[in-house]
């Protein structure tokens, strides 16, 4: 309140809004959305395509982008059917570390996969692919955890 007296000493308080104060709430409400990365080269369901870390825009979050995820990527093929499909956007959760069995974003010698993890190799969903070995002779990097 003491602010508000200090404001009408100065004349400066005003307790209406005019259409300028309008175009400027909706302009800081607006800055104040939440954004997530999304990767411009997508994730492979199939063959691999390179992921590379700058490459990216920033896509506003609403309440359909699940929690904890912290970029999101497209998906490429259709090794993944029936569940991801073909130009569909995942949202992944950054970790290093996948448990056997969790679906994830991994780069198998530099090319990005959507792959589920196996003991040593990569699954797809769709029965027509073959898995994808991992062995020592190859670098493998894991992105994240697809979360939605």
């Amino acid at each position: 309140m003491s602010y508000i007296e200090l404001l009408h000493k100065a004349d400066a308080y005003k307790d209406y809004v005019t259409p300028t104060d309008v175009y400027y709430i909706s302009e800081v409400s607006e800055l104040s959305h939440a954004y997530i990365r999304i990767y411009d080269a997508p994730a492979a369901a199939g063959t691999g395509n390179l992921l590379d870390s700058y490459s990216y825009e920033l896509m506003p979050v609403d309440d359909t982008v699940p929690k904890g995820a912290d970029f999101a990527v497209r998906v490429s093929g259709d090794s993944m059917e029936p569940r991801f499909v073909d130009g569909q956007t995942v949202f992944v959760k950054e970790q290093s570390v996948l448990q056997v069995g969790e679906i994830g974003v991994f780069a198998v010698d530099g090319d990005a996969y959507i792959k589920k993890l196996g003991h040593s190799e990569l699954l797809s969903l769709n029965p027509h692919y073959k898995p994808i070995p991992i062995t020592e002779h190859n670098t493998v990097h894991t992105f994240g955890k697809v979360v939605g």
